[in-house]
């Protein structure tokens, strides 16, 4: 699904609900996972999603080598457990039922080039907590000139097993900082990963 570059932005300016961000969650760097084949794997998977050893066993061979294979809690505030061919992932939600992801699903995203790695950091923190608690998160980046980047990521699901993320250049007169929920600057530019991408590009959240 590809949303025009308009009606993205409209959507997210208009409904971006910065005052659920209250909620305190604690975001990691990397998932809380386990290698699929190791002896704690069962034990792991049980802890997270209660489980039967044969529920898990159909997990791990429904995954394969290439595949992603999700088993979620009935309740949507409650774990829910990925296998993904070589990792087993337990995947914390918040109280608004989205998923709470770690920094590193944003790599291989969007670059920030010349950007400290602890700016990064809360850069990261702040879209990760965000689109656990809206479904949605936007950043303004500041860069050299008194231009900006507008950076934009979102769910399009309830049970999302991917984001959508977006960049937009912005000129000085059209810069608004009170439509941004996180605010920082980098003196190198500012780029998405893709090529020749359309105007939204997606990444898979739990694939290996």
């Amino acid at each position: 699904m590809v949303f025009k570059r308009t009606a993205m932005l409209a959507v997210l300016w208009a409904v971006f609900p910065f005052s659920a961000m209250a909620e305190d969650i604690v975001i990691s760097s990397t998932f809380n996972s386990v290698s699929t084949i190791s002896e704690q794997a069962q034990e792991f998977a049980n802890k997270c999603l209660p489980t039967t050893a044969a529920a898990f066993l159909k997990m791990v061979r429904d995954a394969g080598t290439a595949s992603t294979v999700v088993t979620r809690n009935s309740d949507r505030m409650k774990p829910f457990l990925v296998v993904n061919g070589t990792r087993t992932i337990c995947v914390a939600q918040s109280s608004k039922g989205y998923p709470i992801l770690p920094t590193e699903v944003f790599e291989q995203t969007i670059n920030f080039n010349e950007m400290p790695a602890e700016d990064q950091k809360s850069l990261q923190t702040s879209l990760a907590r965000q689109l656990a608690l809206t479904g949605a998160a936007n950043a303004l980046i500041k860069t050299e000139g008194g231009n900006a980047m507008g950076v934009y990521y979102m769910f399009t699901s309830d049970n999302p097993l991917k984001f959508y993320y977006h960049l937009a250049f912005l000129k000085l007169n059209e810069i608004d900082e009170s439509k941004f929920a996180f605010v920082t600057s980098s003196k190198g530019p500012v780029s998405s990963t893709a090529r020749n991408q359309p105007p939204e590009s997606f990444k898979p959240l739990y694939q290996k």
